[in-house]
């Protein structure tokens, strides 16, 4: 079923957009994608001034970004766990995660917050960093089957998952001063 979902993913990856490629700049095209089909696609057209109500929308999805990684990573490591997938189906759909993760950084890291949100960002960004740093560890781990590997992503796990919380705390309590004045 995934090989089949890879497989029309990467069919539609290339068969789409063939005319409008001709007539523009690889360069072009790559912002193009990045403003239409990353992972913050929607966000982007729709406010690019940078206000709040952009940024609140940003952060929103960095978050979603975060949360559905982390989820498809462990459901990775657990179909691993069962003998259900092989090391290298492992460690192919953990870089695949990597990638969007790297994606979702990259994006965040990008945009320059408003005041009250900073130290938000700072959690939210060290979350990603150290999640990425879980995953290629993972990846490594899934390719070579070395232990150490596994046990440096058990502990970028755990300070992506700490800075990950500090931010949803930061967030809450950012929301609750809002709501005082």
């Amino acid at each position: 079923m995934r090989r089949g979902i890879l497989l029309v993913l990467l069919l539609a990856a290339t068969t789409t957009g063939v005319s409008t490629a001709l007539n523009t700049t690889p360069m072009d095209k790559s912002r193009e994608l990045m403003v239409e089909g990353g992972p913050f696609g929607t966000v982007l057209t729709q406010d690019p001034d940078g206000n709040s109500s952009y940024y609140l929308k940003l952060i929103k999805e960095a978050g979603n970004q975060y949360s559905e990684d982390l989820g498809y990573s462990s459901d990775i490591l657990d179909e691993f766990v069962k003998n259900n997938i092989t090391n290298r189906e492992a460690m192919v759909a953990t870089v695949s995660i990597l990638t969007l993760t790297a994606q979702t950084y990259d994006m965040l890291s990008s945009v320059q917050s408003p005041d009250e949100y900073v130290k938000y960002q700072f959690y939210m960004e060290s979350a990603l960093k150290y999640f990425r740093l879980y995953l290629w560890n993972m990846a490594k781990f899934y390719e070579t089957n070395r232990n150490e590997y596994a046990v440096k992503a058990r502990e970028f796990f755990n300070l992506s998952i700490y800075y990950y919380e500090k931010s949803v705390e930061e967030y809450d309590l950012i929301q609750r001063s809002a709501v005082r004045f």
